[in-house]
């Protein structure tokens, strides 16, 4: 919910074991925080553009990250259960898609992983008010589904809150294949080093980094990259043509 509504500064508190489960969709989150208004801040955001390909593959699972200008995300599931198979989904994602699309997406699992998680004394807050459950004919939830495919795009939400501590906001294209949050974690590290290594280089920002801090534009904006910045250096880039 955080990363879908653009926050990037923020401290959360909590009183109890968890975070509540809602009704397994990030959208509870996102009205409490609309509610409660975001405040811009007087600062550039720390927004991390993906400049290399990164790959990782383990088994049937993979993850890759591609330069793109904006987010993009593409996710892949197959199933064994018959109601669900194979599906596929793909966004550029903005605030207002992310609020439509992928934060109402809940939860979801199988009535037999439900009854085992239960006899082992878990999951005991809840059950088909928040997840959605399928057993051997389809989904046992009276309400039904919130999208056909709302599973994947559940996967998405997954997959931008395990990769939103990397230390924030990224810019590319992400495509994952039956991946999940162990997964995603691994990737959420390898991002993380990534973006510390690029920090102890120095500060790189974009041009449309550099668009959110000075207030020209082009033909006006005289600096294209800065690729380097530090307490008492400044190095930038600026791009000319023969014409």
């Amino acid at each position: 919910a955080l990363w879908g509504l653009g926050v990037d500064n923020v401290t959360i508190r909590m009183d109890g074991e968890e975070v509540p489960a809602g009704d397994g969709s990030a959208l509870p989150f996102v009205e409490l925080i609309q509610k409660a208004e975001i405040v811009k801040q007087d600062k550039a955001r720390d927004i991390f553009p993906v400049k290399e390909p990164i790959w990782m593959e383990e088994g049937e699972k993979a993850l890759v990250v591609l330069p793109y200008e904006r987010l993009k995300i593409t996710y892949t599931v197959d199933f064994s259960h018959y109601s669900l198979r194979s599906q596929f989904i793909s966004f550029i994602l903005d605030e207002e898609i992310f609020v439509r699309e992928i934060a109402p997406s809940r939860t979801f699992g199988f009535v037999k992983e439900v009854e085992t998680l239960r006899k082992r004394n878990l999951i005991k807050g809840g059950y088909l008010e928040n997840a959605v459950i399928f057993d051997e004919k389809g989904v046992i939830n009276k309400e039904g589904l919130r999208f056909p495919d709302e599973p994947v795009r559940h996967k998405i939400l997954d997959l931008m809150g395990d990769l939103y501590l990397a230390g924030g906001p990224l810019r590319g294209h992400i495509i994952a294949i039956k991946s999940g949050h162990l997964f995603n974690v691994k990737l959420a590290q390898r991002l993380e080093e990534i973006r510390n290594t690029e920090r102890e280089r120095g500060l790189f920002l974009d041009i449309n980094a550099i668009q959110q801090i000075l207030p020209h534009r082009y033909p006006f904006l005289l600096v294209d990259r800065i690729i380097s910045l530090k307490e008492d250096e400044v190095i930038g880039v600026k791009n000319f043509t023969i014409d």
